[in-house]
């Protein structure tokens, strides 16, 4: 993920959390949905031009739902568009990289509306820090095969790409993780949005979508095990932010924990009501929050009121499955207790740290398994761009997300 590489994880304590609920319980009432511009961004048709100057990349599409993905880059996903090639470009990535040149050997710092990673990338299992350096700033380095490896191409039409490659990770405590990785780029089709979100769309309503899956398979020779280190595949989602975008986080159960990173709570940022958990991702501000297994329900969502566009994510969860790599250095409270879901909102730190974008990004995370050799593990997760007026968004979102949109602001 983006952003400098020590996360600050604060745990709530039940009676701090009391205090921050009392806090929030001050202003139950929702406040208007803030009003703003259009910003202006490149057309799908001009990135695509850029991006297919430079690399090899594909166009998907369904009606008037497009993206563009390059299998070859390891099933990447630039961009997308909810209306044809004229619409507007809905993706971030680093447009700078494709004019100069230097995206070849960086594919892992590029951005890109879905992309994959690996967890954990902090802690004592991490793979990107060699074994005996400490984890700083200097010695964090992506993996090489993150930043170079390209994926043979084996399947590809207009409705999807799949893809794929042999990859070898060491983690700090020195264990060697050997795997395939295959990755499955689709668009998805009106009709069977609409069936996966249990939800009528109203024609009014623009629509892209795209599902992917990685599986991850052993290739090695032993089966992977916890004392040794465990691993997993983590979906990356960079979005282009305005100045009033909201996620909704629908949440299982009252949190007891508040996972934070980089900076510190703010409570303007972050609100906690009820079953949701509701964060300003603006780009104006570098922090992350992480939403642990016990509360994690597979679908979330952002909203921005500039754009008349709602995002849903959905993505494979099981609440039977309890290990998360976690990828903070102190590893609180546990290896192997990390997040599920995380949102990073870029910006700057009190210390001086970023921009790195500006975007915000909506990650999900596989659970960590031991897998003994030719066992795999998938990971999918399946975005919806939807464009149009705020009541057919609303109604979309109240089924789905459980949460009215004027609800979503405080």
């Amino acid at each position: 993920m983006f952003g400098p590489p020590f996360l600050v994880r604060v745990g709530f304590t039940p009676i701090l959390f009391l205090l921050l609920a009392l806090l929030f319980a001050c202003g139950n009432q929702s406040a208007p949905i803030p009003p703003g511009p259009t910003q202006s961004a490149p057309t799908f048709a001009e990135d695509l031009a850029l991006l297919q100057g430079a690399a090899p990349v594909q166009l998907l599409r369904a009606g008037e739902g497009v993206v563009a993905v390059s299998g070859q880059m390891q099933g990447k996903v630039f961009t997308s568009s909810t209306s044809g090639p004229a619409g507007r470009s809905l993706g971030w990535f680093k447009r700078e990289a494709f004019r100069d040149g230097s995206f070849r050997n960086r594919m892992g710092s590029l951005g890109g509306e879905e992309r994959l990673w690996f967890g954990p990338d902090f802690g004592r299992f991490n793979v990107f820090v060699e074994p005996g350096l400490p984890q700083t700033d200097e010695t964090r380095h992506v993996p090489p095969p993150i930043d170079t490896l390209y994926f043979a191409v084996t399947r590809q039409n207009e409705r999807e790409v799949v893809s794929e490659g042999a990859m070898s990770f060491m983690n700090y405590r020195g264990y060697v993780f050997d795997v395939f990785v295959r990755r499955r780029v689709a668009v998805v089709d009106r009709a069977t949005a609409a069936e996966q979100l249990g939800q009528e769309l109203p024609p009014e309503l623009d629509l892209v979508a795209f599902t992917t899956e990685t599986d991850l398979t052993n290739r090695g020779a032993r089966t992977w095990a916890r004392d040794s280190g465990l691993f997993s595949v983590w979906h990356l989602s960079c979005q282009t932010p305005t100045d009033s975008t909201t996620v909704i986080i629908p949440l299982r159960g009252r949190p007891d924990s508040i996972v934070n990173y980089f900076s510190p709570h703010r409570a303007d940022r972050l609100r906690v009501t009820g079953d949701h958990a509701l964060y300003r991702a603006d780009a104006n501000y570098l922090n992350k929050i992480g939403v642990p297994a016990r509360h994690t329900t597979p679908a979330f969502g952002s909203y921005s009121p500039e754009l008349d566009l709602l995002t849903i994510v959905q993505f494979t969860f099981s609440a039977t499955d309890s290990l998360y790599v976690n990828a903070h250095p102190s590893e609180l409270p546990h290896p192997l207790g990390g997040d599920v879901v995380n949102v990073f909102n870029d910006g700057i730190t009190p210390s001086g740290g970023g921009p790195y974008g500006p975007f915000h990004e909506l990650e999900s995370s596989s659970p960590a398994r031991e897998l003994a050799p030719g066992q795999r593990l998938r990971h999918g997760s399946t975005y919806y761009h939807l464009r149009g007026p705020r009541p057919a968004l609303d109604a979309v979102a109240h089924a789905v997300l459980g949460l009215r949109l004027e609800e979503a602001y405080w």
